[in-house]
């Protein structure tokens, strides 16, 4: 993952928890700046070579009007997603388009439903 080994663990009362900060500094070219940014989240460990048709959103996790980016940084914060999703591990995946308009996704595994 891109993010390395960390992970986000989130609870039944956990809602507006965050915002958590995905730092691109080090992953993005020099001299551009973020565009505009998207942020999926996927059900199971979806890596970049996986088929992504394998995998179901699961967009309640991401608090909605929540995800921000400044500088080259992206946040944004979780919200439990419903007793229905405990256990599940997911993938968020951040796609950023720069000011180049070239375009690049991150992946940050797990996010935990606790």
């Amino acid at each position: 993952m891109d993010f390395g080994s960390n992970s986000i663990e989130i609870r039944r009362n956990s809602d507006s928890w965050g915002p958590f900060s995905f730092v691109l500094t080090d992953m993005l070219p020099t001299g551009v700046r973020i565009s505009s940014v998207m942020a999926t989240v996927y059900i199971g460990n979806l890596k970049p070579s996986s088929d992504i048709s394998d995998f179901s959103t699961l967009s309640s996790l991401i608090e909605s009007g929540t995800l921000v980016t400044s500088n080259q940084t992206v946040q944004m914060k979780f919200q439990y997603p419903g007793d229905d999703h405990k256990g599940d591990k997911c993938t968020i995946v951040i796609t950023v388009t720069l000011s180049s308009n070239a375009k690049n996704q991150f992946h940050f595994y797990p996010v935990k439903v606790v």
